[in-house]
Order: structure tokens, then sequence, then C-alpha cells
């Protein structure tokens, strides 16, 4: 009885882990394609505005590289009330 038990319990972690990964896999791939997307149009943006062509690519990768900082501290600091004021920012830039 207990066998059955540690199995079953066995088979609903392995289900799971292959589905978390599953969902892993497809976040990275759709993160992936919307940086791609938005480093286009903005290095467009910044080439018509007149930012030299060996630079217009700073522009993208600052912007994405900060909102993605502002994502993760987000997370980091959770709901504790210390870091309020902080949480305000990041949300603000997110």
């Amino acid at each position: 009885m207990k066998d059955d038990l540690v199995q079953s319990a066995r088979r609903r972690l392995h289900s799971k882990t292959t589905a978390l990964g599953a969902v892993a896999a497809m976040t990275l791939v759709l993160a992936a394609l919307a940086f791609t997307l938005s480093f286009d149009a903005l290095r467009q943006l910044t080439l018509e505005i007149g930012v030299r062509p060996e630079l217009a690519w700073m522009a993208p990768v600052a912007l994405d590289v900060a909102q993605a900082a502002a994502a993760l501290a987000l997370v980091a600091l959770g709901t504790d009330d210390e870091f309020r004021g902080a949480r305000r920012y990041c949300k603000a830039l997110a």
C-alpha cells in the first residue's frame, strides 16, 4: 500500500516537473521573440531620430535590460513593507 502511494506521488511529481519544464521553455521562446521585435522597432526608431547606426543597438538593449531588471527586482523584493519605496520605483520603471 505504501509503495503504491510513493509511486503515485512520483508520477504526479514527474508530470508536474514535465509541465513546468514545458512552460519554462515556452516562456523563454516568447521572451526571445518579444526581445527581437522590441529590439528591431526601437533600433529603427533610434535610426530615424538621427542616432548613428553603429550606436543604434544601445537604446533597445538599455531599455529592455532596465525593464528586465525592474521586473526581477519586484520579484526579489517580494511584499515586505520595508521595501515599499523600492517596489514603487520598480513598478514605475517596469
